[in-house]
């Protein structure tokens, strides 16, 4: 790889670990989807231990962290006892189909709220309101966006 690929590569990877940090996740997860994604490659633990320039351990916990999300997955080699991973063909569309899904959740949970307030508090029930209807449209946009990465398989 050249020099220049090598540090885009590198400033690619830590933006990546900071962007998934800002969702909860590790950033080492993060981190492992940038290898994945810059590099498109079948990488082993180890491999992206030595790449990441960290303890695989904590790669492994990234790892399962990726695998929860329905990001990567393991494969394995004819012949070879080591784990392989790599990155699924349309990872994005299923975080934001959980995604969608946990804020229909939050709506319905607001909803469930709202049910049990008074009719004639109002103002409460318009703000309750409001909040599920916050929710709804997020989960709305969420799933209408998954549909269009879905239809427009570009690569």
């Amino acid at each position: 790889m050249p020099p220049q690929a090598i540090e885009q590569r590198s400033e690619f990877i830590e933006m990546v670990g900071l962007m998934v940090q800002t969702f909860g996740l590790r950033r080492i997860s993060g981190r492992i989807l940038g290898l994945l994604v810059f590099d498109g490659a079948v990488l082993s633990a180890q491999d992206m231990a030595e790449v990441l320039e960290t303890s695989k351990g904590n790669v492994s916990a990234g790892l399962q962290e990726l695998q929860a999300k329905s990001v990567i997955h393991k494969i394995s080699h004819s012949g070879d006892r080591t784990t392989f991973y790599e990155l699924l063909d349309h990872p994005y569309a299923e975080l934001l189909t959980q995604s969608c899904a946990r804020a229909r959740k939050s709506a319905s949970a607001i909803l469930e709220t709202l049910d049990v307030v008074e009719a004639e508090d109002r103002e409460r029930n318009y703000r309750l309101a409001q909040f599920a209807q916050f929710y709804v449209r997020i989960a709305d946009a969420m799933e209408d966006a998954g549909k269009r990465i879905l239809a427009t398989r570009c690569l």
